[in-house]
């Protein structure tokens, strides 16, 4: 059932629990008794102005024809709700680093964080996609809200992997953060040039190296909105 299908479900319980028939409802509001009939069918989209007018015929708050209801989303379709602004569950990151030294190193890093964070570690890149596309994770993890990805690793490369996902109709929203030991300015341009939300060189400095995550974090949490994927 669509969203507003739902809506003019509602509208239409309304409208009966006020005693009030369709020909007299269509007249208040001056439209035709078929357009009427299409709203309360969901075949046509409420438009603002119309929900207003409605909510002082009964004397309504709007959100009363939308508390509640989540529209039904096909795969890789996003919701029509209202952005919440507010973060109530941990950041949860997806590790891709192969290097158990390297990934030791920006675990330690991220529990210096003050954000609550839960952390998910795959080795090899070849992995990652068919683990996400799955949903092969721990319940107590979820899915990823950001992936932390190294790039040089056997078989598949990081950037390889980060090409692929971010040609995955489905996937293609979750940022993609890369983490590189080289200094390598053509690497880093072929990382944007493919979608990554950040290029971050690890550096000799383990204090440096949580530095610059703590605070990537902090960009994630605090200032912008991911969205939430059940």
């Amino acid at each position: 059932m669509s969203f507003d299908q739902k809506i003019g479900i509602r509208l239409r319980e309304k409208r009966k629990q006020m005693g009030m028939t369709l020909e007299v409802l269509s007249k208040r509001l001056g439209i035709s008794l078929p357009q009427m009939q299409k709203y309360e069918s969901g075949a046509t989209k409420l438009s603002p102005r119309f929900i207003y007018e409605l909510c002082k015929i009964f004397s309504l708050q709007p959100n009363y024809f939308f508390e509640s209801l989540e529209p039904e989303r096909k795969e890789g379709e996003w919701s029509q709700g209202v952005i919440s602004q507010k973060r109530c569950t941990p950041l949860r990151i997806l590790i891709v680093d192969d290097n158990p030294s390297d990934t030791c190193l920006t675990q330690a890093a991220l529990q210096e964080s003050s954000k609550e964070i839960i952390t998910y570690e795959i080795r090899n890149a070849e992995d990652v996609l068919p683990a996400l596309n799955r949903r092969n994770f721990p319940s107590a993890f979820g899915f990823p809200d950001i992936i932390l990805l190294d790039l040089q690793m056997p078989k598949m490369s990081g950037l390889e992997l980060l090409k692929r996902l971010k040609k995955d109709r489905v996937l293609s929203y979750i940022p993609v953060i890369v983490l590189s030991s080289a200094l390598n300015r053509q690497e880093m341009h072929q990382a944007y040039e493919n979608f990554a939300a950040g290029y971050i060189c690890k550096p000799f400095s383990l204090d440096e190296y949580k530095d610059k995550l703590i605070k990537t974090i902090d960009y994630w949490v605090d200032a912008v909105v991911l969205p939430y994927v059940n």
